[in-house]
């Protein structure tokens, strides 16, 4: 048999194992368990591919070190001819499965791992969505049962399962929604509940019982929300909102005792703030603290009670109390934490503390840059939180001193750019808190970055005064990875036929008990010296920058390449 067959059976037989084991480690780590029915085998299969990728280089490594050790022998070759001349088909191979590692390593493993770790996020989502429905209905919380579900819906796509749970669910809320005529004391209940659980008939009865009781704000708040439910005009709404601004108005021109004048115009003003906070966060901050002032001034007042609560749940929207930041600052958790956001837009956070209030950043800073590499903003914030998929970094005095804001709410501060955000403190994060958490420190993003992106990132972190050297650590290991293949294949193929055995007959049995052995030598000799290659070339760019970095980057490789190239070359057949 020709050397080209021989290597090529024994080349073979080394995939065969390999794909064995790659798809033992996928059944250990069951990636797809917990995934979603239409995902799991696309999960398992690029798990699979990864898991192969992985172990390719040492398998290929081995087999050209056995064939050219073991199985060729110098009577398969042309007499005097020089190896890479003679071995030309296991050179080709070689070279060209180096080839398709490159471009693993570079383009095609970053992509596969961002989509697997994308659809298992997706798959936990809607895992989490559907329990969090089941035990918010068997609570008795069917409104946030309903959004529960809905967000399972959005993420899964319809299903019988989730058919069945949504008209048991209408069931439940059919059989607990108040009736309309059910006077004044339900109406009240209704009020406790809240609008949102209400129909748009209800709001509108609810405003007219509170008109006709005098309660004009209430009447205004209920008419505002019909108003803005209702898909079309409703000029029943619009006419009890209009009746009872008007009566409010009457109401405050009627009183004539100094003290009491002076508390109507600020309730008026509060409520105001509040009616207008649905469009402009600052204006419900404002209505908070006002709201805040009255209570201090008159703790019993019927509106100041029922609003107070009703500004406070809305805030838990749109900020969020210093104090309850400042509590948890010390906590344990994920520290310097650093990702990309989005194309263009990084997010840095000296930590990220998760307790049951909510998920806290502490020394956030947010920036973005076009393609140019302009910073369009650069924004830095002492204290943030996560709110509904944003990044809210604005913080509240929980017993501030009168409205002034300045004062008393801790904003972002930009270091550079435009503000490009319409509301400046909500920064949309495009991943979910849990995966931010778990890829603490902050770096595992860049595993899933081409290296065309990473090499544009290094000066863009630089220019902002932000640590690359997690950024250099990844590019080093790409380039070794790379380039190293290169060097390992031939290398392999060089030092197994300078040690190559000398029987025309079958080696002795010691010979070929350490065969086994040769995959686990060739991948420990292979790790340990991209290992301390690693760790020279990433600490030559700390201590010598980036221009000496780069070019080291590029020489140490290519000079490994050289010689195994030239240590194949050097050899001849004979």
């Amino acid at each position: 048999m020709k050397s080209s067959g021989k290597f090529a059976i024994a080349l073979g037989i080394g995939l065969v194992v390999v794909a064995g084991i790659a798809t033992y480690q996928v059944s250990l780590v069951s990636p797809a368990d917990s995934a979603l029915p239409g995902l799991r085998f696309g999960i398992a299969v690029r798990s699979w591919i990864t898991a192969l990728f992985s172990l390719l280089p040492a398998a290929v490594a081995s087999a050209a070190l056995i064939t050219f050790s073991l199985v060729i022998r110098s009577y398969d070759l042309p007499a005097q001819t020089p190896m890479i001349r003679a071995a030309a088909v296991p050179v080709a191979i070689v070279f060209a499965m180096g080839c398709g590692m490159v471009v693993w390593y570079t383009v095609l493993g970053p992509r596969v791992a961002m989509r697997t770790i994308q659809q298992l996020h997706r798959s936990a989502m809607a895992n989490e969505a559907w329990n969090d429905a089941r035990a918010a209905m068997e609570e008795g919380d069917l409104l946030e049962a309903r959004s529960k579900v809905s967000l399972y819906g959005a993420i899964v796509g319809e299903s019988e399962e989730l058919a069945d749970f949504v008209g048991e669910l209408s069931v439940m809320e059919s059989s607990n929604r108040p009736s309309a005529s059910a006077g004044t004391a339900a109406g009240e209940e209704r009020l406790d509940a809240g609008a949102s659980e209400q129909s748009l008939v209800d709001l509108i009865e609810l405003a007219q019982e509170f008109f006709d009781r005098g309660r004009y704000y209430s009447a205004h708040y209920y008419a505002t929300r019909a108003i803005e439910l209702s898909p079309v005009e409703r000029l029943d709404a619009r006419r009890i909102q209009q009746r009872a601004w008007e009566a409010l108005r009457d109401e405050g021109r009627a009183i004539q005792d100094s003290e009491e004048s002076r508390f109507f115009t600020d309730k008026f003003a509060a409520y105001t703030a509040m009616d207008r906070g649905s469009e402009s966060p600052e204006s419900m901050i404002e209505a908070y603290y006002r709201f805040q002032d009255l209570d201090r001034r008159r703790p019993n007042d019927p509106d100041v009670t029922r609003y107070l609560p009703i500004v406070e749940a809305a805030l838990a929207d749109i900020s969020f109390f210093l104090d309850t930041a400042r509590i948890y600052q010390s906590f344990p958790g994920v520290h310097n934490v650093l990702f990309e956001n989005e194309p263009g837009e990084y997010v840095s956070m000296d930590s990220l503390i998760r307790v049951r209030e909510g998920d806290f950043a502490y020394g956030v800073e947010i920036f973005r840059v076009d393609d140019a590499g302009s910073v369009l903003y650069h924004v830095r914030a002492p204290y943030g939180k996560f709110i509904s998929g944003d990044l809210v970094v604005r913080a509240m005095r929980r017993d501030g001193i009168g409205i002034d804001l300045a004062s008393n709410v801790i904003g972002p501060e930009y270091l550079s750019g435009g503000r490009d955000y319409p509301v400046a403190a909500f920064f949309p994060i495009r991943h979910p808190v849990d995966e931010i958490a778990r890829f603490g420190p902050g770096t595992d993003w860049l595993k899933r970055e081409n290296i065309g992106r990473l090499f544009a990132a290094v000066p863009l972190f630089q220019r902002l005064g932000l640590p690359v050297i997690a950024i250099y650590a990844q590019l080093v290991d790409r380039i070794l990875r790379s380039i190293g293949v290169f060097v390992l294949f031939f290398a392999s193929m060089a030092v197994g036929w300078r040690y190559r055995s000398r029987y025309v007959e079958r080696p002795p049995v010691l010979v070929l008990l350490t065969v086994p052995f040769v995959p686990l030598a060739v991948w420990a000799v292979s790790e340990a010296v991209r290992y301390l290659a690693q760790i020279v070339l990433v600490r030559g760019f700390v201590m010598f920058g980036r221009g000496p970095g780069m070019a080291a980057l590029a020489l140490v490789p290519l000079a490994g390449l050289v010689w195994a190239l030239a240590s194949l070359a050097r050899q001849s057949s004979s």
